[in-house]
């Protein structure tokens, strides 16, 4: 099914336009909420409080965020010859309407805007095969940081990002500590602020926000069905990362990379899920970016079309159910 969409660019022009028509519409004609959660920084609740008090001005970020959204994926996906097709909107498809079917459009976690954040560094890592991209190195760090000051889940990235450097630079031991300067330069602003403006304890706030995990706690609080639902999710996409893997080993080394760093990718993503599950479902938002590429490529396979759509269709099913369930 999938992959006769797949090759209809017509087809996928209407599911996608519908998709955002609808999304935007819900947007629009409702009112969107966001949870100032406990892993924000003081500046960062007190930032979402200010937008949650100026509906239009909420709303006009949202929607904006969402076509960046959209812009990033797309150069992702066709920048890095993912496509066989000469253009595909199936990436922007999947997401659009993972977005529109699984959870509440008008509740915007952090990791909406997370995501934004962790295109752009997916988009900065899979450039590091240039031995001269030092300052995307630095770039992907600060990004790391930075992100950091809307949720401490975004330092995980870390892992993702040592990673990458390793897939593309591995000789280049060296730009570990160029990715570690960049995430702690942030810090480094935030203490010469603090400081010069005698309000170090907004420092400490921030620091003692950056330990969030307890991993007992937060897998009991989301009970044995759910977490049932999670386990099931965690292994069905470690066995399309290695089926996909596997499917890659034919192609150009450059392919394979950039198909591992993907993999690096999602794998960080669900370690951030089984991590900080307190926040589920709502943390599966972590999933939507790297599960659309993954559909994206599947959906272009003829020979396996049928074993694809079966695992497209129970991946978005047990999206539904962690969702549906109370």
């Amino acid at each position: 099914m999938f992959y006769f969409i797949n090759k209809n660019t017509i087809v996928q022009l209407i599911l996608l336009l519908a998709g955002c028509a609808l999304l935007v519409f819900r947007w629009l004609s409702g009112t969107p909420e966001m949870t100032v959660t406990s892993d924000m920084p003081v500046f960062s609740q007190g930032f979402v409080t200010f937008l949650m008090q100026h509906t239009t001005l909420f709303k006009s970020v949202i929607i904006s965020n969402f076509a960046l959204q959209l812009f990033l994926l797309y150069i992702c996906f066709m920048g890095n010859d993912f496509a066989e097709e000469r253009y595909t909107l199936m990436p922007l498809v999947f997401y659009v309407w993972l977005m529109n079917g699984i959870g509440n459009p008008l509740h915007i976690s952090n990791i909406f805007f997370i995501n934004t954040i962790a295109l752009f560094m997916f988009n900065l890592s899979i450039q590091l095969n240039n031995p001269s991209l030092k300052g995307k190195v630095f770039m992907l760090g600060l990004l790391i940081g930075l992100g950091s000051f809307i949720s401490a889940t975004v330092l995980l990235f870390t892992i993702y990002s040592i990673i990458s450097i390793l897939i593309y630079r591995y000789s280049r031991s060296k730009d570990i500590v160029i990715l570690f300067l960049g995430i702690i330069f942030p810090f480094i602003y935030l203490l010469a602020i603090s400081y010069l403006n005698d309000n170090t304890q907004m420092l400490g706030q921030v620091m003692q926000q950056l330990v969030i995990f307890n991993l007992p706690s937060t897998f009991h609080s989301i009970g044995t069905t759910k977490l049932l639902l999670l386990i099931a999710l965690v292994v069905l996409w470690f066995i399309i990362v290695g089926a996909q893997k596997v499917q890659f080993d034919s192609k150009v080394i450059l392919q394979r990379r950039r198909l591992t760093t993907i993999a690096a990718f999602t794998i960080t993503a669900l370690f951030i899920i089984i991590a900080d599950c307190s926040q589920f479902p709502y943390n599966l938002q972590y999933l939507y970016l790297p599960m659309s590429i993954y559909l994206a490529i599947m959906s272009q396979s003829r020979r396996l079309r049928l074993r694809h759509d079966m695992l497209t269709i129970l991946s978005i099913t047990l999206l539904l159910l962690s969702n549906l369930l109370p």
